[in-house]
């Protein structure tokens, strides 16, 4: 697979067109050229500050480019992304402490309209699926760092989003349960036909993905995987 040339059709799921951005005098993000098509596995490598997070907010339309173009052909406008388009994976896993598992997967779905009653038989489908049922009633406190990652990826599935963004998912693992957790994600993924987008700075992981973007000092360059 390939970084999608600009002007492609409706099939890419994000396109930047000389996107930059800075903080201050600092350019995390450096005129940026890419898109990212429908069904791709996409993988960005480079070391601690060289933009990785930074692009990946932006694609996921969390963050705002200095300068450029940032656009969804197949998912809608900014406002339309979340929390059912675009569904993001964080290196912790951000569960809400005084939520048990089932309400922390089925909270996205509430705060995006849907029933209460609807969001948690989509929050228990989504736990099954990967074979989570037995911490349903957990709170987050009360898992390890590779469950807790597992009950973020299901809570990413559980809205069915078109594009999955994740940034560093097994930062915080030792390396058996990182690679257990990518296998998660990886089925999860494909299970509901979504995008996956992933930033690391581990070989080892980039080398699942068929296609690679590496940035370096806040510019992109694409390689073969």
């Amino acid at each position: 697979m390939s970084v999608t040339p600009l002007g492609a059709n409706g099939t890419s799921v994000a396109v930047c067109d000389s996107v930059s951005r800075s903080f201050g005098d600092v350019r995390a993000v450096q005129d940026v050229y890419c898109a990212l098509r429908a069904g791709e596995r996409v993988v960005i490598v480079g070391p601690s500050g060289s933009g990785k997070s930074t692009l990946l907010h932006i694609i996921a339309g969390i963050d705002e480019p200095s300068s450029g173009v940032v656009s969804w052909p197949a998912l809608g406008e900014r406002d339309q992304l979340r929390p059912r388009q675009v569904a993001l994976i964080f290196q912790a896993p951000s569960l809400l402490a005084p939520l048990d598992v089932l309400e922390n997967v089925a909270l996205p779905l509430v705060l995006a309209g849907v029933d209460g009653e609807d969001a948690r038989v989509a929050a228990h489908e989504a736990l099954s699926r990967l074979n989570l049922d037995d911490l349903a009633n957990r709170l987050p406190q009360e898992l390890s760092g590779g469950q807790a990652q597992r009950v973020a990826v299901a809570r990413v599935i559980a809205g069915r989003p078109r594009l999955v963004v994740a940034d560093e998912p097994t930062g915080q693992l030792d390396r058996t349960t990182g690679a257990r957790m990518l296998d998660v994600l990886d089925a999860a993924v494909a299970d509901i036909g979504a995008t996956l987008l992933l930033s690391t700075h581990d070989p080892r992981v980039a080398a699942r993905f068929d296609a690679r973007w590496t940035m370096s000092d806040g510019r992109l360059s694409v390689e073969a995987a």
